[in-house]
């Protein structure tokens, strides 16, 4: 007997469709999903990024600057021979020396030979002067012993013409040889006179004399000082206690008067001299604070700022507040920063990469769900590792200091 199958027939039919009618409903739904939510984001790994986050405060403006440090005493070593030849070099750069420390030896034979002759000179000098110390004091001999003789000579003479005075009176001698007695007594007297004032005399030529010779002495000795000096500067010294920071001659070279032979830096006392950017150079002042890092940190001042611009920088000097850092040298490449000012109750954040100063920049701002999208900020005041933040930013906002540029060619990223 026949089966009758037209009541399944039309039940498969109808689950066809129904089925059909989801799978256009999920097809559907999907491509709503799609659209609506438009191209997959792309992402940027969160550790290839600097995020910082924006803070209200007190922002301590700074800038900063490379630097070396230099010493306060320096020493031009020059030659102060008319000329001389490098003999030896007998100390090399970076030595520590003392200030007689003989850096090297020059030869001049010429400095030599009237060095010689000027103390050949000088012994003569010495011996000439106690001959006429000798010569005088004699001279000064001869005529007390002339003045004793005249004086001898005068009393003589007035005790003869006393006495034929009296036998003149009694007739026993003539008158004219008592006359000739008084004048022999005159003349002697006068003789006397001019015998002691000769006498008297003696000491101030004798002293002229001296004086004179000890003139010529002194002038011998001073040329001897200074042939010394010449002499003695063919060993060239160090003249400080330092190191020795350029030797500027060779061995065999000739060099002339005031020519520098080398520089010496005291190591006792340094200072810091830092680049700063002309455009920063402008709210440095004199007495501001500064952080010298040679390694370690120390506090210092600046102490003067040079007027002149070279390659765009200005150098700033400044002095250590104390002692130099630890195992500081000349030469030394440091980095400073000197504090400009204090921003009071500011909005502030890291300093992004290519920020300038008072400019509106782009930078991404972090989002809940690390979503980084592109927002127009305004810069106000820079430091040398922060900015203000004029408007874009509220605090607690997180935004991306890194190059915007090489994250993503789109107006917004994910972090990963």
């Amino acid at each position: 007997m026949d089966v009758v199958r037209e009541p399944f027939k039309k039940s498969w039919s109808v689950r066809k469709k129904a089925l059909f009618i989801c799978g256009g409903a999920l097809a559907f739904g999907a491509l709503l999903f799609l659209w609506r939510s438009g191209p997959a984001l792309p992402s940027v790994p969160a550790a290839s990024v600097l995020v910082d986050t924006v803070k209200r405060g007190d922002m301590i403006r700074k800038i900063s600057g490379p630097g070396v440090l230099v010493a306060v005493e320096t020493r031009l070593v020059p030659s102060i021979l008319p000329k001389a030849q490098v003999e030896r070099l007998l100390i090399e750069p970076g030595a520590v020396v003392k200030p007689d420390t003989v850096l090297m030896r020059l030869s001049n034979p010429l400095i030599l030979q009237q060095y010689d002759e000027s103390k050949l000179r000088l012994v003569v000098a010495i011996a000439e002067l106690e001959a006429l110390r000798n010569q005088l004091n004699d001279n000064l001999l001869n005529q007390e012993s002339q003045v004793a003789a005249v004086r001898s000579a005068y009393e003589a003479s007035k005790l003869q013409a006393e006495r034929e005075g009296r036998l003149t009176s009694e007739r026993i001698i003539s008158e004219v040889q008592y006359r000739k007695s008084v004048l022999i007594e005159e003349q002697l007297r006068t003789q006397l006179d001019l015998e002691r004032k000769r006498l008297g005399a003696i000491p101030q030529l004798n002293a002229s004399e001296v004086k004179a010779k000890e003139a010529q002495l002194s002038m011998l000795r001073r040329q001897l000082d200074l042939q010394k000096r010449l002499a003695d500067s063919l060993e060239v010294r160090a003249g400080i206690e330092g190191v020795v920071q350029e030797i500027r001659v060779k061995e065999g070279q000739g060099v002339d008067q005031g020519e520098i032979l080398a520089l010496v830096a005291g190591q006792d006392k340094l200072k810091a001299e830092i680049r700063v950017i002309e455009s920063q150079a402008r709210e440095v002042i004199v007495g501001q604070n500064v952080m010298v890092d040679a390694g370690s940190s120390v506090p210092g001042k600046v102490s003067r700022i040079d007027p002149s611009v070279i390659n765009g920088a200005v150098t700033v000097e400044v002095a250590f507040v104390g002692e130099p850092p630890k195992g500081s040298r000349a030469n030394l490449r440091v980095n400073a920063t000197i504090e400009i000012d204090q921003l009071k109750n500011v909005l502030y954040i890291g300093k992004p990469a290519q920020a300038q100063e008072n400019a509106m920049v782009k930078l991404f701002k972090v989002d809940d769900s690390r979503v980084a999208k592109l927002t127009s900020v305004r810069l106000g005041r820079m430091s040398a590792s922060t900015v203000e933040v004029v408007s874009g930013l509220s605090e607690g906002d997180r935004v991306v200091l890194s190059d915007s540029s090489s994250l993503s060619k789109s107006d917004q990223f994910k972090l990963d």
